[in-house]
């Protein structure tokens, strides 16, 4: 296991996207010390603003302390085993994720899990806007792997997505499901305007209410449903998130298949009272 205890004055912004964050494992405390951080625009010895400890049993565990809102581009690329962040973290967290855990103990800025192919994010707070969306210069958003947000997530969350599952305990902002490709979002509280909107293949579950008062013009009523497949999800979003959860999300939910403006095969799932 390795653990980096960061030690930054205030007010100074941290970038570690350009860690390169697969080749941390199996190296020894003095190797880890000599890498650099981008601090404020300078390059930094990591020795010389963190305390670094790496423990013995070499499981594939990194926790990082004294993380905020400063740190930006944490865990980008993350592949395999299981990093830990004990507080906030800035923008960009997870970027492009391939495999293994991230958890975050806090709040996460903008544009978390944006391109992320597979693997596990999990906020135990809000996430900032453009969850799970688009990378710069790329056209779709996260291709695979799951999303956990215990609160709510900003505008846009999902965003062109092409697959996997973004689970959002909160309320989710204007935007969510835009342009979607295909995949899965849950929403446990209220959507913000433009849910769904040119929604192709993708599937949205709202538990709680959609601010659109025109949603109903870009889908129809289909029927009403109560589908086994969501009641698996149910089982899985509990083991990872807490018993709450299934209980929040039972009933029978309406089914409206949409947006009429585009290929009409999406859909929305809202709950029924």
């Amino acid at each position: 296991m390795i653990e980096i205890e960061l030690k930054i004055e205030r007010g100074i912004g941290v970038e570690l996207s350009r860690w390169d964050w697969g080749a941390l494992w199996g190296k020894s405390e003095r190797q880890l010390e000599e890498m650099w951080v981008e601090i404020g625009g300078d390059a930094v010895r990591l020795g010389d603003c963190a305390r670094v400890c790496v423990d013995g049993d070499h499981d594939a565990r990194m926790v990082l302390t004294g993380v905020d809102r400063r740190c930006h581009g944490v865990g980008l690329g993350w592949s395999c085993g299981e990093l830990i962040l004990e507080g906030d973290v800035g923008h960009r967290c997870g970027e492009g994720q391939s495999g293994g855990v991230i958890e975050v103990r806090g709040d996460v800025g903008e544009s978390a899990g944006i391109g992320k192919s597979n693997g596990r994010l999990i906020v135990r707070g809000n996430a900032g806007g453009h969850l799970g969306g688009v990378c710069g210069g790329e056209s779709i958003g996260m291709s695979g792997g799951e999303i956990f947000i215990e609160g709510d997530a900003g505008r846009f969350a999902g965003e062109r997505m092409r697959r996997g599952l973004l689970v959002i305990g909160g309320n989710a902002g204007s935007g969510c499901g835009h342009q979607m490709l295909a995949g899965t979002v849950i929403v446990g509280g209220d959507c913000g305007m433009g849910c769904g909107t040119g929604n192709r293949r993708g599937t949205i579950i709202v538990g709680g209410e959609l601010a659109d008062e025109n949603w109903e013009m870009r889908y129809r009523y289909a029927c009403e449903v109560d589908p086994t497949w969501l009641r698996v999800y149910q089982r899985h979003i509990k083991t990872v998130m807490g018993e709450r959860w299934g209980d929040e999300q039972r009933g029978a939910w309406g089914r409206y298949v949409g947006d009429v403006t585009g290929m009409s095969r999406g859909e929305i799932l809202v709950r029924r009272n």
